[in-house]
């Protein structure tokens, strides 16, 4: 067993041992970099043992960990898995305190937090980098807080339970620098109340109001400009000068845009229908497959499937796409409900893949991610010879398991909260199955020593892919050969004289070394995983010269105490639960929307889209007042009642969508059965003046604004 300790199990406390985290971001040169800082404290009367499960982003590298009790700071090392653990258990047997972190086989990360002494608070910050993805000028920036409650499954220790409590509530601060180009795009959150500031360096956003850790940060930046490669070095400084590996090198490139090809698609549609789903998810999945029917052509081919704990495909094989087969989809949908129970994906993708007995085909998975199992479900789907592109809807979709199964099988992932553009993301999704795929990325560059090269496996059209290299020394405004060969085997090469600059920034040499070698690393096990047992120890290796947090590796961190202060007595063991996940799009009330170099200003308010800016006058209301949300909502409010709008067709007029309109009378319509038309418009509209009037607080001129 991994626990040669005596503790005593606790799995629940009325105490927060967690009480929140502070997350601290900046994007520069296409690396998004952030701090977390997580805050402990314990409050019981004894010492306590902490298990803790936390996700990190879907690409995230978890660059370093340091923690600190009051101004004493733990030492770190990265080791072997079993000599780390070994090294934890010995700490805390000690009476010393000592934290493990480890990364399971379902790529979250758990944390064993060995005696906190009564009243003392422990602050563990870790820090993460990930490239930043572009596709076709829109960037998504994520930050899971939460986990579902599930089971780690890792073999050989203990199974810890990802516990889920309703009552616990932690704190949530977040703020990100955008630099560069992005600062440029418009800037949107489906998640929560955005504070948007700008300095000539920066823009700076900062999440508003009380929030907690129960669903994902997002944040979108659209209308970004596509510039050409730009190249930069970094000195390595896990290597010393003159020696190989002393530069590591990144090259910025996006795919060109394809026009979608003309060949008709395999399409296999897989639905979760799950307990889990019930509710505003299977609305939301409902919308996209009824959305997905009009870009279906003459000459594509669909199946349909349902799972929960087990799979019904309503089509034996794939059918050509008819107005019949549309009106089929069409009927399906609108009767599917979430009432399946657990979620077996491994088994309904080896169901899925058997419809047709085609090799090749695309299988469109629509899920929340509640589901364990990762090493299964990617086994059952490499078996299968099919890409798997998915749509994941909720607050906290578990983007690690959901990003490896796409990325595993050449597909790709779109998430999105529950009724926020749900369409546009399918639309999106579907788009990228059905344009060109490259693969066999090769860089040539002429007067490097050394070309220790990482690229990406594949990519789609119009996407971003970095490209790492090592090198003794750097070269500057060197020619470089960027061959992509696409899927149907034409190889495309282009030659760029790439503009690079040496960046002198520890922190960013340090993340991106780091990214090189675990690309390294990951390259490493998938060699183990087609020969196993000729690379897992060059994979190990590196890793712990790296510094590196693997399924292979783990960190533990010590504070030595003195003798009086050891803890003599068996540390009391609690179970730390993540929040509740909940999908409130912005806590319920609005989601902001600001663009950064202009005034343009759109919002909603529970998916009620009102685009202010393609409105017609309604009488009382100035061109002036309307040309803000706050401004027109401000001037409703202030009109004599008689002039306030009563009808739908009023409403319409401002630029209530008609959809909008149709969800008001279904939501409202015991109201509008009692009191009419006129009660369900003053209702709309107290809604939109109770949320807005007199909450709204205005940065640089009306271009950066909070609703408290």
């Amino acid at each position: 067993m991994f626990s040669t300790i005596a503790s005593v199990l606790q799995q629940s406390s009325d105490n927060l041992f967690l009480t929140g985290a502070t997350f601290k971001g900046r994007v520069v040169e296409n690396i998004v970099l952030w701090n977390i800082t997580q805050q402990f404290q314990n409050k019981e009367k004894q010492p306590v043992e902490l298990l803790y499960h936390f996700p990190l982003g879907a690409t995230a590298l978890l660059v370093s960990a340091t923690a600190r009790i009051g101004s004493r700071q733990f030492t770190c090392e990265v080791s072997a898995k079993q000599q780390a653990r070994m090294d934890y258990t010995d700490a805390v047997a000690n009476g010393d305190s000592a934290i493990l972190i480890e990364q399971d086989d379902e790529l979250r990360y758990f944390m064993r937090i060995g005696n906190i002494m009564p009243g003392e608070k422990l602050d563990i910050d870790l820090q993460t980098a990930e490239f930043l993805q572009l596709a076709h000028g829109s960037a998504r920036i994520a930050v899971p807080t939460c986990l579902p409650n599930s089971y780690s499954l890792s073999g050989d220790h203990e199974q810890h339970p990802v516990a889920v409590s309703e009552s616990h509530k932690y704190t949530l601060k977040a703020e990100l620098k955008l630099t560069g180009s992005t600062r440029e795009g418009r800037i949107s959150s489906p998640s929560h109340k955005l504070r948007i500031g700008q300095t000539p360096e920066c823009m700076l956003i900062e999440v508003a109001g009380d929030t907690f850790l129960d669903r994902d940060f997002v944040l979108n930046v659209d209308e970004l400009k596509c510039a050409g490669p730009t190249g930069f070095w970094f000195h390595n400084p896990q290597v010393g000068p003159d020696l190989p590996g002393a530069y590591v090198g990144m090259l910025n490139c996006m795919f060109p845009q394809e026009s979608l090809s003309p060949q008709g698609v395999q399409l296999k549609l897989l639905l979760d229908c799950s307990g889990s789903m019930e509710g505003g998810r299977m609305s939301s999945a409902k919308s996209a497959l009824k959305c997905l029917i009009p870009q279906l052509r003459m000459n594509d081919r669909i199946s349909f499937s349902r799972f929960g704990n087990h799979c019904e495909n309503l089509l034996d094989s794939t059918a050509l796409v008819t107005s019949q087969v549309r009106q089929g989809l069409g009927r399906w949908i609108d009767e599917t409900e979430a009432n399946l129970g657990g979620t077996e994906m491994a088994d309904a993708l080896s169901a899925v893949a058997k419809i047709s007995n085609v090799r090749k085909a695309d299988v469109l998975l629509i899920t929340d991610g509640e589901v364990n199992g990762l090493v299964e479900m990617v086994e059952a789907a490499m078996e299968t010879t099919h890409r798997i592109f998915v749509l994941a809807i909720g607050a906290n979709p578990q983007e690690s398991l959901l990003s490896t199964l796409a990325r595993a099988t050449g597909g790709a992932v779109e998430f999105v909260q529950q009724d926020c553009d749900i369409e546009a993301a399918m639309t999106r999704l579907f788009k990228t199955l059905r344009t060109a795929t490259f693969t066999g990325i090769r860089l040539h560059c002429e007067g490097l020593i050394e070309q220790t090269q990482v690229a990406p496996e594949f990519g789609f059209d119009g996407c971003s892919f970095p490209v790492l290299f090592s090198s003794k020394a750097p070269a500057f405004g060197v020619a470089m050969h960027i061959e992509k060969r696409a899927g149907s085997g034409l190889a495309k090469s282009e030659l760029a004289s790439v503009p690079f600059r040496l960046l002198d920034e520890p922190e960013l040499a340090e993340s991106v070394s780091k990214l090189w070698a675990m690309q390294r690393f990951d390259s490493l096990m998938d060699q183990e995983r087609l020969k196993p047992g000729e690379f897992e120890e060059a994979a190990t290796e590196l890793a712990v010269r790296f510094g590196l947090v693997t399924p292979l590796t783990s960190a533990c961190l010590t504070l030595l105490r003195s003798a009086d202060e050891r803890n003599q007595d068996m540390p009391v063991r609690h179970v730390v639960p993540n929040m509740l996940a909940t999908d409130r799009s912005a806590g319920g009330v609005t989601t902001f929307f600001c663009r950064s170099s202009s005034s343009t200003i759109e919002y909603t308010v529970q998916s009620l889209l009102m685009d202010f800016s393609s409105s017609e006058l309604v009488d009382g209301v100035s061109g002036d007042a309307i040309r803000s949300p706050a401004k027109c909502i401000q001037a409703l409010a202030e009109l004599p009642e008689d002039l306030r709008p009563t009808t739908f067709e009023e409403l319409l007029v401002l630029g209530f969508p008609e959809e909008v309109i149709e969800w008001c009378k279904k939501s409202l319509a015991d109201l509008l059965l009692l009191k009419g038309e006129a009660a369900v418009v003053e209702r709309v509209l107290e809604m939109l003046v109770k949320g807005v009037l007199g909450e709204w607080e205005w940065t640089l001129d009306g271009m950066g604004f909070i609703s408290k």
